[in-house]
């Protein structure tokens, strides 16, 4: 992925400074959704947790980051977002005990009552986070695996609604039965919670293209290729059937050759059905001058 990066004459080439800003985008989106989510609002009848507003935010740069940068480039994300929230509870916990001055503006009580996040909370929210982030990448590659990296909706869409359905549970169980004293109506929280951030995520879809066309027309970055983002050709696609045919692929019973025109195309074979198994079977073509042998044909002399 290194050499991807590469740019001479530039201290950070194009895709070092889109991903910068896309993690940076990402990690202070999840400190201050962490911060202020322990306040909980009404919206239309329901009770919900303000961070709830800005976690959304994350779903957005956790595509796009998946979509330029694959699963590593996620993952790693992931890994400095978990840690920066960690760091940010350690310096909490020690500015929130150390002794405060007479001349603070701000007195110690509602300074703790602020920032004061409880262990349980804490350890809630990033367990959360840690398995609906790792849920999300899984779930979108496999989305685009599947359907020859078509429908980035689907994907986009598609993981995140598995991801936060996840992540929505595992904190609130986390915050009513993990000994936080905070008593609430369970099911109402991850229901509203849950459609709420489903709502906003299909409502998001068209910020992801606009993003996505942002990024590719106007900041003339490329998507990495899956060789780069050290992934497999199509990951979780079956080499066969119609998402084959959608990659170009050859499907059972036939062989990669190159057409006189110079592209690639299948070459059915004489035994080469679907049934046809086994080194035993004759792959020949069905006649000589029907497919040319695997790889390019040589170069015409003109004139």
């Amino acid at each position: 992925m290194a050499s991807a990066f590469a740019h001479e004459g530039e201290f950070l080439s194009k895709n070092h400074r889109l991903y910068i800003g896309l993690a940076a985008v990402f990690v202070s989106s999840l400190l201050v959704g962490d911060l202020i989510g322990g306040k909980f609002v009404r919206v239309f009848g329901h009770t919900i947790s303000a961070g709830t507003f800005v976690f959304p935010v994350t779903f957005v740069m956790t595509d796009i980051i998946n979509e330029f940068y694959g699963k590593k480039g996620a993952r790693f994300v992931t890994l400095v977002a978990m840690m920066m929230v960690i760091y940010a509870f350690i310096i909490l916990q020690l500015a929130i005990r150390a002794p405060i001055s007479a001349d603070s503006p701000i007195p110690q009580p509602a300074f703790q009552a602020v920032f004061g996040i409880g262990v349980v909370l804490f350890v809630s929210s990033l367990t959360a986070f840690l398995i609906g982030q790792l849920c999300d990448i899984y779930v979108f590659h496999y989305l685009r695996g599947i359907t020859a990296s078509k429908h980035l909706w689907l994907r986009a869409t598609g993981s995140t609604a598995i991801s936060q359905l996840v992540d929505t549970v595992v904190i609130n169980v986390g915050l009513r039965y993990g000994g936080s004293g905070m008593e609430f109506d369970l099911v109402d929280v991850i229901v509203s919670s849950y459609v709420l951030k489903l709502i906003i995520a299909v409502c998001l879809t068209p910020v992801i293209y606009a993003l996505h066309g942002f990024v590719h027309r106007l900041l003339h970055v490329e998507r990495l290729s899956l060789a780069e983002m050290g992934e497999a050709e199509t990951p979780d696609a079956p080499p066969w059937g119609p998402l084959a045919r959608a990659r170009g692929g050859p499907l059972p019973g036939q062989t990669r050759t190159w057409s006189a025109r110079g592209g690639p195309r299948a070459c059915p074979t004489a035994r080469g059905s679907a049934r046809a198994a086994g080194p035993e079977r004759d792959a020949r073509p069905r006649s000589r001058g029907a497919c040319r042998a695997a790889g390019p044909p040589p170069a015409r002399r003109r004139g």
